[in-house]
């Protein structure tokens, strides 16, 4: 049995050919299979076969016996591993966009916990998409917590009717720019409505990397956006791994916040 010393090498005598790749997935969860069997599920010609297992069987990834081939305990441990490679793949893939423009230097975040996540882009068709999917967020819950690195008229309309009709309770963290902005018209007569409900809280912290919203269950919504501040992605998941991230990066804010109040309006 030849085998190339190089990971790499090696590694590369199986992605470069999607029938190899084929062959040993479908020994990996069907156990014992014959070439002719080979040859009926995949789109490959009997030539290519031959060669796509001749090549595994040199790895020590699959065995010939004398009915059939099967995959080997290593070609088991090559299987998984190219699985979870594959499964990363298309998780950086569907969410391009996201982690785009999500701040890594400055956060860390396991794109693992992000698995079956659903992510809303901007598209120059609908720019404004991710925007519109947080509203709708903001409208469903009951309980709302999150950081607010922008605010608009319209969205905040809305909080402050739910919040006034006694439908929705919500603690926000807003940097010091949104601030100001709160404190002129006409934001400061319909957060001066709010506070005077008693459910409503808002505390000031210097920056925030992007929106971050949480329900009162297991939603966590992450939005990010571009140098000048508009909308690209929005991603949105009910994965404890992000929930568990989520709370514990709003806290982290949280507790150096100062509070604003009605007073200071």
């Amino acid at each position: 049995m030849e085998r190339e010393a190089d990971p790499l090498d090696r590694l590369s005598v199986l992605v470069r050919s999607r029938t190899r790749v084929e062959i040993l997935e479908r020994l990996a969860s069907s156990g014992a299979t014959t070439q002719r069997e080979l040859r009926d599920c995949l789109d490959a010609s009997r030539s290519t076969i031959v060669r796509a297992l001749s090549a595994l069987e040199r790895q020590g990834w699959i065995e010939r016996t004398p009915e059939s081939y099967r995959i080997t305990t290593s070609g088991e441990f090559v299987a998984e591993g190219l699985d979870e490679l594959l499964e990363t793949v298309r998780l950086t893939e569907e969410l391009s966009a996201f982690l785009e423009w999500f701040p890594h230097g400055d956060v860390e975040l396991d794109p693992a916990s992000l698995r079956d996540a659903e992510v809303t882009t901007s598209t120059p068709s609908d720019p404004y998409a991710p925007a519109r999917t947080q509203t709708e967020f903001v409208r469903a819950v009951g309980r709302f917590v999150g950081f607010l690195p922008a605010i608009d008229l319209e969205g905040t309309k809305i909080v402050r009717d739910r919040i006034a009709n006694g439908e929705l309770t919500a603690e926000i963290v807003i940097p010091d720019e949104v601030a100001e902005t709160v404190r002129d018209e006409p934001y400061a007569p319909l957060f001066r409505d709010m506070f005077r409900t008693g459910r409503l809280s808002v505390l000031v912290v210097d920056r925030l990397p992007f929106y971050l919203g949480l329900d009162g269950d297991d939603r966590v919504q992450i939005g990010v956006a571009d140098e000048e501040g508009i909308p690209r992605a929005l991603l949105e998941t009910n994965a404890e791994p992000a929930r568990s991230w989520a709370e514990a990066y709003y806290s982290e804010h949280r507790n150096r916040g100062r509070e604003l109040s009605i007073e200071g309006l």
